[in-house]
Protein backbone atom coordinates (compact mmCIF):
# COMPACT_ATOMS: atom_id res chain seq x y z
CA UNK A 1 0.00 0.00 0.00
CA UNK A 2 1.22 3.50 -1.02
CA UNK A 3 -0.20 6.40 1.75
CA UNK A 4 0.29 10.26 0.41
CA UNK A 5 0.76 12.64 3.09
CA UNK A 6 -1.91 15.79 1.56
CA UNK A 7 -0.36 19.28 2.98
CA UNK A 8 -0.30 22.20 1.85
CA UNK A 9 -3.01 25.00 0.42
CA UNK A 10 -4.48 24.29 -2.90
CA UNK A 11 -2.07 24.12 -5.47
CA UNK A 12 -0.12 21.82 -3.61
CA UNK A 13 -2.86 19.28 -2.76
CA UNK A 14 -3.31 19.13 -6.56
CA UNK A 15 0.13 17.61 -7.06
CA UNK A 16 -0.28 15.41 -4.25
CA UNK A 17 -3.87 14.19 -5.86
CA UNK A 18 -2.24 13.94 -9.30
CA UNK A 19 0.22 11.62 -8.06
CA UNK A 20 -2.55 9.15 -6.47
CA UNK A 21 -4.12 9.07 -9.09
CA UNK A 22 -1.04 8.19 -11.51
CA UNK A 23 -0.42 5.28 -8.38
CA UNK A 24 -3.68 4.21 -8.72
CA UNK A 25 -3.37 3.90 -12.62
CA UNK A 26 -0.80 2.07 -12.49
CA UNK A 27 -2.09 -0.64 -10.37
CA UNK A 28 -0.90 0.32 -7.03
CA UNK A 29 -3.41 -0.01 -3.92
CA UNK A 30 -2.84 3.78 -2.94
CA UNK A 31 -4.36 6.08 -0.08
CA UNK A 32 -4.25 9.44 1.10
CA UNK A 33 -3.53 10.90 4.72
CA UNK A 34 -5.62 14.00 4.93
CA UNK A 35 -5.43 14.60 9.07
CA UNK A 36 -1.93 14.53 9.86
CA UNK A 37 -0.72 16.97 7.46
CA UNK A 38 -3.07 19.51 9.17
CA UNK A 39 -2.75 19.11 12.48
CA UNK A 40 -0.57 22.08 13.24
CA UNK A 41 -1.95 24.16 10.97
CA UNK A 42 -4.06 27.39 11.35
CA UNK A 43 -4.13 28.46 7.85
CA UNK A 44 -5.39 25.03 5.37
CA UNK A 45 -7.21 22.65 5.47
CA UNK A 46 -7.99 19.59 3.04
CA UNK A 47 -10.36 21.34 0.04
CA UNK A 48 -10.43 19.12 -2.57
CA UNK A 49 -13.49 17.01 -1.71
CA UNK A 50 -14.75 20.71 -0.42
CA UNK A 51 -14.38 22.67 -4.04
CA UNK A 52 -13.81 19.86 -6.42
CA UNK A 53 -16.33 17.08 -5.20
CA UNK A 54 -13.39 14.77 -5.62
CA UNK A 55 -13.59 11.84 -3.55
CA UNK A 56 -10.38 9.66 -2.52
CA UNK A 57 -9.24 6.43 -0.59
CA UNK A 58 -8.81 8.00 3.05
CA UNK A 59 -6.16 6.36 5.11
CA UNK A 60 -7.18 5.02 8.90
CA UNK A 61 -4.67 5.48 11.65
CA UNK A 62 -4.18 2.32 11.71
CA UNK A 63 -2.75 1.63 8.30
CA UNK A 64 -0.54 4.98 8.61
CA UNK A 65 1.09 3.33 11.97
CA UNK A 66 1.92 0.01 10.21
CA UNK A 67 3.38 1.52 7.37
CA UNK A 68 5.40 4.14 9.87
CA UNK A 69 5.61 1.57 12.23
CA UNK A 70 4.44 3.64 15.14
CA UNK A 71 2.12 2.38 17.09
CA UNK A 72 2.61 2.62 21.14
CA UNK A 73 1.54 -0.48 22.85
CA UNK A 74 4.31 -2.47 24.82
CA UNK A 75 4.32 -5.09 22.04
CA UNK A 76 5.18 -3.00 19.11
CA UNK A 77 7.82 -1.08 21.47
CA UNK A 78 9.55 -4.34 22.60
CA UNK A 79 9.53 -5.31 18.98
CA UNK A 80 11.35 -1.93 17.93
CA UNK A 81 13.66 -2.31 20.65
CA UNK A 82 14.62 -5.27 19.70
CA UNK A 83 14.69 -5.35 15.69
CA UNK A 84 14.93 -1.39 15.48
CA UNK A 85 11.95 0.28 13.30
CA UNK A 86 10.83 -0.56 10.23
CA UNK A 87 9.71 2.72 9.20
CA UNK A 88 8.09 2.88 5.15
CA UNK A 89 8.22 6.70 5.11
CA UNK A 90 9.70 8.32 2.49
CA UNK A 91 10.06 12.08 2.65
CA UNK A 92 10.92 14.29 -0.26
CA UNK A 93 14.43 15.57 0.17
CA UNK A 94 13.75 18.79 -2.26
CA UNK A 95 12.21 20.05 -5.67
CA UNK A 96 13.96 16.94 -7.82
CA UNK A 97 11.64 14.59 -9.89
CA UNK A 98 12.28 11.38 -7.82
CA UNK A 99 11.35 8.14 -10.24
CA UNK A 100 11.58 5.90 -7.67
CA UNK A 101 8.52 7.44 -6.06
CA UNK A 102 6.09 5.40 -8.79
CA UNK A 103 7.44 2.12 -8.33
CA UNK A 104 7.42 1.94 -4.52
CA UNK A 105 5.04 -1.17 -3.21
CA UNK A 106 4.45 0.38 0.38
CA UNK A 107 5.39 3.68 1.87
CA UNK A 108 4.38 6.72 3.58
CA UNK A 109 5.21 9.67 1.25
CA UNK A 110 5.64 13.29 2.40
CA UNK A 111 6.45 15.75 -0.10
CA UNK A 112 4.92 18.16 -2.34
CA UNK A 113 5.64 16.21 -5.43
CA UNK A 114 5.44 19.51 -7.61
CA UNK A 115 6.38 17.90 -11.30
CA UNK A 116 4.40 17.05 -13.99
CA UNK A 117 6.79 14.04 -14.41
CA UNK A 118 5.00 12.61 -11.57
CA UNK A 119 1.75 12.44 -13.59
CA UNK A 120 2.59 11.83 -17.11
CA UNK A 121 0.38 9.38 -18.32
CA UNK A 122 -2.23 11.09 -20.83
CA UNK A 123 -5.29 9.46 -19.51
CA UNK A 124 -4.61 10.53 -15.82
CA UNK A 125 -3.91 14.24 -17.21
CA UNK A 126 -7.15 14.01 -18.77
CA UNK A 127 -8.94 12.91 -15.47
CA UNK A 128 -7.18 15.04 -13.61
CA UNK A 129 -8.74 17.98 -16.16
CA UNK A 130 -11.81 16.51 -15.96
CA UNK A 131 -12.02 16.49 -12.22
CA UNK A 132 -10.54 19.85 -11.86
CA UNK A 133 -11.64 21.80 -14.57
CA UNK A 134 -13.13 25.71 -13.82
CA UNK A 135 -16.00 26.00 -11.67
CA UNK A 136 -17.73 29.27 -10.97
CA UNK A 137 -20.51 29.36 -8.14
CA UNK A 138 -21.58 32.96 -8.46
CA UNK A 139 -22.62 35.68 -10.86
CA UNK A 140 -19.65 37.69 -10.37
CA UNK A 141 -17.46 34.87 -10.84
CA UNK A 142 -19.30 34.02 -14.17
CA UNK A 143 -19.28 37.70 -15.34
CA UNK A 144 -15.67 37.55 -15.14
CA UNK A 145 -15.04 34.59 -16.73
CA UNK A 146 -17.23 35.63 -19.69
CA UNK A 147 -15.66 39.13 -19.74
CA UNK A 148 -11.80 37.06 -20.07
CA UNK A 149 -13.27 34.12 -22.51
CA UNK A 150 -14.44 37.22 -24.70
CA UNK A 151 -10.81 38.59 -24.89
CA UNK A 152 -9.64 35.37 -26.24
CA UNK A 153 -6.31 35.03 -27.44
CA UNK A 154 -5.34 38.34 -25.82
CA UNK A 155 -6.12 37.46 -22.09
CA UNK A 156 -3.28 37.22 -20.01
CA UNK A 157 -3.28 35.72 -15.97
CA UNK A 158 -0.81 37.20 -14.01
CA UNK A 159 0.06 36.17 -10.81
CA UNK A 160 1.89 38.07 -7.97
CA UNK A 161 2.02 36.16 -4.43
CA UNK A 162 2.98 38.29 -1.62
CA UNK A 163 1.89 37.51 1.58
CA UNK A 164 3.71 35.06 3.58
CA UNK A 165 6.45 34.92 0.43
CA UNK A 166 7.59 38.01 2.53
CA UNK A 167 7.65 36.48 5.74
CA UNK A 168 10.42 35.25 7.54
CA UNK A 169 10.37 30.68 7.14
CA UNK A 170 9.18 31.27 3.86
CA UNK A 171 11.23 34.07 2.63
CA UNK A 172 14.34 32.45 2.54
CA UNK A 173 12.64 29.84 0.15
CA UNK A 174 10.55 31.27 -2.03
CA UNK A 175 11.26 35.40 -1.63
CA UNK A 176 12.85 37.80 -3.94
CA UNK A 177 12.45 35.80 -7.14
CA UNK A 178 9.66 37.43 -8.42
CA UNK A 179 10.45 40.89 -8.61
CA UNK A 180 9.44 43.86 -10.83
CA UNK A 181 12.16 43.53 -13.14
CA UNK A 182 10.89 40.25 -13.61
CA UNK A 183 7.09 41.14 -14.30
CA UNK A 184 8.18 44.22 -16.38
CA UNK A 185 10.10 41.71 -18.85
CA UNK A 186 7.20 39.06 -18.77
CA UNK A 187 4.84 42.04 -20.06
CA UNK A 188 7.32 43.12 -22.37
CA UNK A 189 7.80 39.64 -23.61
CA UNK A 190 4.26 38.88 -24.20
CA UNK A 191 3.15 42.46 -25.59
CA UNK A 192 5.77 41.47 -28.48
CA UNK A 193 4.05 38.40 -29.07
CA UNK A 194 0.44 38.68 -28.39
CA UNK A 195 -1.15 41.73 -30.07
CA UNK A 196 -3.27 44.11 -27.55
CA UNK A 197 -2.73 41.79 -24.62
CA UNK A 198 -4.76 42.13 -21.55
CA UNK A 199 -3.68 41.28 -18.31
CA UNK A 200 -5.44 39.77 -15.61
CA UNK A 201 -4.16 40.57 -12.85
CA UNK A 202 -4.21 37.71 -9.19
CA UNK A 203 -3.03 38.48 -6.12
CA UNK A 204 -3.23 38.21 -2.26
CA UNK A 205 -2.11 42.06 -2.29
CA UNK A 206 -4.67 43.63 -4.80
CA UNK A 207 -3.20 47.10 -3.51
CA UNK A 208 0.40 46.22 -4.79
CA UNK A 209 -0.94 44.66 -7.55
CA UNK A 210 -3.19 48.00 -8.46
CA UNK A 211 0.06 49.81 -8.25
CA UNK A 212 1.60 47.47 -10.29
CA UNK A 213 -0.67 48.09 -13.24
CA UNK A 214 -0.82 51.95 -12.76
CA UNK A 215 2.80 51.96 -13.44
CA UNK A 216 2.67 50.01 -16.68
CA UNK A 217 2.86 52.28 -19.74
CA UNK A 218 -0.50 50.59 -20.98
CA UNK A 219 -2.03 50.98 -17.81
CA UNK A 220 -6.27 50.25 -19.06
CA UNK A 221 -5.06 46.82 -20.22
CA UNK A 222 -4.54 45.85 -16.88
CA UNK A 223 -7.09 44.70 -14.30
CA UNK A 224 -6.55 43.69 -10.60
CA UNK A 225 -9.17 40.55 -10.08
CA UNK A 226 -10.45 41.36 -6.91
CA UNK A 227 -13.66 39.21 -6.34
CA UNK A 228 -16.05 40.86 -3.65
CA UNK A 229 -18.71 38.54 -2.93
CA UNK A 230 -16.41 35.39 -2.18
CA UNK A 231 -14.13 34.60 0.28
CA UNK A 232 -11.91 31.62 1.62
CA UNK A 233 -11.35 28.53 -0.03
CA UNK A 234 -14.27 29.50 -2.08
CA UNK A 235 -12.56 32.44 -3.52
CA UNK A 236 -9.15 30.46 -4.49
CA UNK A 237 -11.18 27.92 -6.39
CA UNK A 238 -12.71 30.69 -7.95
CA UNK A 239 -9.41 32.33 -9.09
CA UNK A 240 -7.74 29.32 -10.10
CA UNK A 241 -10.77 28.67 -12.26
CA UNK A 242 -10.40 32.50 -13.92
CA UNK A 243 -6.63 31.52 -14.34
CA UNK A 244 -7.13 28.50 -16.10
CA UNK A 245 -9.53 30.86 -18.93
CA UNK A 246 -7.12 32.85 -19.63
CA UNK A 247 -5.35 31.89 -22.74
CA UNK A 248 -1.66 32.83 -21.69
CA UNK A 249 -0.02 32.56 -17.87
CA UNK A 250 2.61 34.46 -16.34
CA UNK A 251 3.61 32.78 -12.99
CA UNK A 252 4.74 33.28 -9.93
CA UNK A 253 7.07 31.08 -8.32
CA UNK A 254 3.95 29.70 -6.97
CA UNK A 255 1.64 26.25 -7.44
CA UNK A 256 -1.16 28.10 -7.71
CA UNK A 257 -0.56 29.86 -10.74
CA UNK A 258 1.23 26.58 -11.99
CA UNK A 259 -2.33 25.25 -12.12
CA UNK A 260 -4.04 27.62 -13.12
CA UNK A 261 -1.56 27.60 -16.44
CA UNK A 262 -1.73 23.66 -16.57
CA UNK A 263 -6.23 23.63 -15.77
CA UNK A 264 -6.27 25.48 -18.76
CA UNK A 265 -4.15 23.86 -21.42
CA UNK A 266 -4.71 22.69 -24.78
CA UNK A 267 -3.47 22.23 -27.91
CA UNK A 268 -3.50 25.51 -28.95
CA UNK A 269 -0.96 28.11 -29.10
CA UNK A 270 -0.32 29.65 -25.91
CA UNK A 271 2.54 31.84 -24.02
CA UNK A 272 3.18 30.88 -20.52
CA UNK A 273 6.19 32.80 -18.60
CA UNK A 274 7.93 31.70 -15.40
CA UNK A 275 10.67 32.67 -13.46
CA UNK A 276 13.96 30.84 -14.40
CA UNK A 277 14.65 30.02 -10.42
CA UNK A 278 11.59 28.68 -8.13
CA UNK A 279 13.34 27.91 -5.39
CA UNK A 280 16.05 29.74 -3.42
CA UNK A 281 17.90 27.03 -1.81
CA UNK A 282 16.63 23.71 -3.63
CA UNK A 283 16.22 21.73 -6.73
CA UNK A 284 13.71 23.64 -8.95
CA UNK A 285 14.29 21.85 -12.72
CA UNK A 286 11.49 19.21 -12.30
CA UNK A 287 8.41 22.15 -11.70
CA UNK A 288 9.25 23.67 -15.14
CA UNK A 289 6.93 22.18 -18.15
CA UNK A 290 8.55 21.92 -21.48
CA UNK A 291 6.52 24.84 -22.57
CA UNK A 292 7.42 27.38 -20.06
CA UNK A 293 9.86 29.89 -20.99
CA UNK A 294 11.80 31.49 -18.28
CA UNK A 295 13.22 34.57 -17.62
CA UNK A 296 15.09 36.00 -14.67
CA UNK A 297 14.07 38.75 -12.08
CA UNK A 298 17.41 40.23 -11.05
Amino acid sequence: MIIIRLQGGLGNQLFQYALYLQLEASGHTVKIDDVSGYAGDRLRRPVLEELFGIRYEKATEREIRKLRDSFMDPLHRVKRKLFGRRNREWREPDGAFYPEVLTMEDAYLDGFFQSERYFADGSVQKALRAACGPVFSGSEERELAARIAGDGDRSVSLHIRRGDYLQPGTAETHGGICTEAYYRRAVSLADDRIRDAVYYIFSDDPDYAAQFAAQQTAAGRFSVVCLRDTKGAARDLAELSLMAVCRHHILANSSFSWWGAWLGGSEEERLVIAPDKWFNNRADEAVYTEEMIRISGS
